[in-house]
C-alpha cells in the first residue's frame, strides 16, 4: 500500500511539473491543475511551493496575478485583474483596451493582483 501511495505522489508531481512548465513565469515547484483556466500564461507569476486549487479561473489579460512563496488556494478561485471603464458616449460593452490605454491616465484599471507569502485563500 505504501508503494502505491509513493507512486501516486510521484505521478502527481510529474503531472504538476509538466502543467506548470507551460507557464514561463512560474517556479518549477508551483502547482496549477489542468482544470484551471488562465487567460494569459505570461501574466501569472507563481513562486516556489505555490498551489492553485482545481477548477479555478484566472482572468488576467492585461495585468499580472502574482502569488509569493508558500501560498495556496482552495478550489474554484476566481481572479479578475481588470475593471470596467465608463466612457461618456460609449456603451460599457464597447469600451476596448485601446480606449483604456488612451483614457486611463492614472492607471486605475487592470492593476496587478499580489498574494503575499504564506497565505491561504479559501474556496470560491
Amino acid at each position: 500500500m505504501e508503494i502505491l501511495k509513493g507512486t501516486y505522489r510521484l505521478l502527481k508531481q510529474i503531472v504538476s511539473f509538466y502543467q506548470t512548465s507551460k507557464y514561463p513565469n512560474c517556479h518549477k515547484t508551483a502547482s496549477i491543475p489542468r482544470s484551471t483556466h488562465v487567460y494569459n500564461k505570461e501574466n501569472i507569476v507563481l513562486a516556489e511551493r505555490v498551489s492553485i486549487g482545481p477548477n479555478s479561473e484566472i482572468m488576467n489579460p492585461r495585468a499580472k496575478f502574482i502569488m509569493k512563496k508558500w501560498s495556496f488556494t482552495a478550489r474554484e478561485l476566481l481572479v479578475v485583474d481588470g475593471n470596467h471603464m465608463s466612457v461618456v458616449g460609449i456603451p460599457l460593452i464597447d469600451v476596448r483596451d485601446e480606449d483604456k490605454d488612451r483614457l486611463d491616465v492614472n492607471h486605475e484599471f487592470n492593476k496587478d493582483i499580489i498574494v503575499e507569502e504564506d497565505c491561504w485563500i479559501g474556496a470560491r
